[in-house]
Formats: C-alpha cells, structure tokens, sequence
C-alpha cells in the first residue's frame, strides 16, 4: 500500500502549508494529526525503516513546519502507543469508532488548558466508549445499522 522511498516531498510539504496558512487566514483553528496504522502495519514498517526513510523524514518537516507557525500536531502513526490493537481497525490502514475514541482522548490530553479542541472533547464519555468497546472497529449502533461486525481480515478478534 505505501510505496519505497527515501525522501519526503518537498511540493507535498508546500501544499500542507499553503492548506493551513489559507485556513488560518479565514480564522480556522488548525490541528494537525499524522492518522494511526493498525500496529501490526506499522510494526512491519518499522522493521523495513529503510524502505520508509521518507516516513520519518516527512513527518519530521510536517512537524517543524507546524511548529514554526504555532500549530499543533499530533503524531498517532502508533496506534499501540494509545492502547490500540489490530481489533479496533477497519483494515490496517483504518482506525475504527474505538481507536479514533481513543485518538480524540490523546489529542485532548495533550492539548493546552483551554484550547479549542480541549473544550470540544467529552473526555468523560470517550474513556467510558473506550472501555464499554475495547477491541472493536465498529460500536454496534442500530440507529445507524443492523449489522454486526465481523472479523473480516482473520485476526482472532471477538467481535
């Protein structure tokens, strides 16, 4: 799914700036998250760092980049660093309703007091998800549907 190379894009950089000096221009609050790969994905990729150079080399310019103009960023490429498991993605490359909660809950933690995205975060009710539905993708909802997950890539998940 991720092709080979050794450095980032330069034109790539260009345009992430352009988007949030544009959206801060129109008085947008920007926050910036590098998403999560489900951490067997990501394992593999750390274990062929040297097909992925431009990963880290990206992320790091991505970062400077943002902090140069006081944006945050979050770098959740790790899922297992905020207690995922392979279970809580669609596919390696999807986080599902519990990781995301999960993800949210992170992004709040280590958010300054008082900022935009803080405020915006029930922390309470996304520990209570987390908890209720660790290991899922997909929280059952049958408002939104009347299906039932499955564990469709094989893993050994209950669903």
């Amino acid at each position: 799914r991720f092709a080979y190379a050794e450095a980032s894009s330069a034109e790539a950089l260009e345009h992430i700036v352009a988007i949030v000096e544009r959206l801060r221009q129109n008085d947008v609050e920007v926050v910036v998250y590098l998403p999560s790969l489900a951490p067997d994905v990501y394992a593999l990729m750390q274990n062929h760092q040297d097909e992925y150079t431009y990963i880290r080399s990206f992320t790091s310019d991505v970062q400077e980049a943002l902090a140069e103009r006081s944006v945050p960023f979050f770098n959740f490429h790790d899922a297992a660093a905020i207690g995922s498991s392979d279970c809580e993605f669609v596919d390696g490359f999807h986080a599902g309703d519990v990781s995301t909660a999960r993800l949210l809950r992170a992004m709040g933690n280590r958010s300054t007091t008082g900022s935009t995205l803080r405020a915006l975060l029930d922390e309470a009710e996304l520990t209570r998800v987390i908890q209720d539905h660790s290991g899922l993708a997909m929280i059952p909802d049958e408002r939104i549907a009347k299906v039932t997950e499955v564990d469709f890539l094989g893993l050994g998940c209950e669903k």
